[in-house]
């Protein structure tokens, strides 16, 4: 039987974009074409938005030059990832609800439901987005970010992609630590606070490993790869939480007569199922993480980087 098959829905964390945006130069490129449409409320250009925002971010961590400018760029990213959270968090339960209307026919009457109100929400949502990034001028805000990178590579800051690979070894080892703490302390009970710690951890981690291929660092591209599939499953997880919470705010809203109350209680009851097969799933699957992690902390220190090719 496929993993999908096993956990009963696919994937629509935010973590799932195409390796191709991993470089900063990539990620710079995806922010300045596709803000326009994100700012419109294009689900997908949301998506990669966002993703192009952390992994601009983690990059400009690692760059020496001008501090104060790179922590006010990073600052204007920030500010850009969370006004983008609150669609992005819509347009995955619309996804989900259209999958688990498709899979679970049964569940299509709550489905239908929870499908007007969250079309609702995200157009209020996506009204809203407008008016507070609208005052950004995203084209300077590229050009401030290009010139940082160009100034870094300029000055030698390292061979590749203008970043201080000491510092980057040093960062990959010290999330790569948070993770396995996180996983440690994650226990066999369902504890969404804990999943959610090992969640965050795993991101930041795995975008500074992508930032650690960008520059060549030996292992890196490898630990990605096994670390992904961690990512996936606590990303489905994390979606079918925020999920589970969308429809129980619809279910508190409705009053007691309202003949809805019990499909909306029928698919919480599956959520909360499918959440805790997935932990269960995490739990059989936290010991290969601790390992990883592990390794990445103790090791990642001493990696020597590949030649740069010419």
């Amino acid at each position: 039987m496929t993993e999908r098959g096993v956990l009963g829905l696919a994937s629509y964390h935010e973590d799932s974009m195409p390796q191709t945006i991993a470089t900063p130069e990539v990620a710079l490129r995806v922010l300045a074409q596709r803000w326009n449409r994100a700012l419109n409320g294009d689900a997908d250009a949301v998506h990669a938005v966002r993703v192009a925002t952390r992994r601009l971010r983690e990059a400009l961590r690692l760059l020496d030059n001008h501090p104060r400018e790179g922590r006010k760029l990073r600052r204007v990213l920030k500010r850009i990832t969370r006004r983008l959270g609150p669609v992005r968090e819509v347009d995955v339960g619309l996804a989900l609800v259209g999958q688990i209307a498709h899979e679970r026919h049964h569940l299509s009457l709550a489905c239908d439901r929870v499908r007007l109100r969250l079309t609702e929400v995200g157009a209020s949502r996506r009204e809203r987005l407008g008016r507070h990034l609208d005052d950004l001028d995203i084209k300077a805000v590229a050009g401030r970010i290009d010139r940082h990178l160009r100034h870094a590579r300029a000055h030698g800051v390292a061979a590749a992609a203008g970043l201080d690979r000491a510092r980057l070894v040093s960062r990959v080892a010290a999330r790569a630590e948070a993770v396995r703490a996180a996983a440690e302390s994650a226990g066999g009970l369902y504890a969404p606070e804990a999943l959610h710690d090992v969640r965050i951890a795993a991101k930041k981690l795995r975008y500074a490993l992508e930032v650690a291929r960008t520059a060549r660092v030996t292992g890196a591209a490898a630990a990605v790869t096994r670390l992904r599939k961690y990512q996936d499953l606590l990303g489905r997880l994390h979606d079918l939480q925020i999920f589970a919470a969308q429809v129980a705010r619809l279910q508190a809203r409705l009053p007691v007569e309202d003949e809805d109350l019990g499909a909306l209680s029928d698919l919480l009851v599956y959520l909360e199922d499918r959440c805790r097969m997935l932990h269960a799933t995490f739990v059989e699957r936290r010991a290969p993480l601790v390992t990883l992690t592990s390794e990445l902390a103790s090791g990642v220190s001493q990696a020597r980087t590949a030649p740069r090719h010419a």
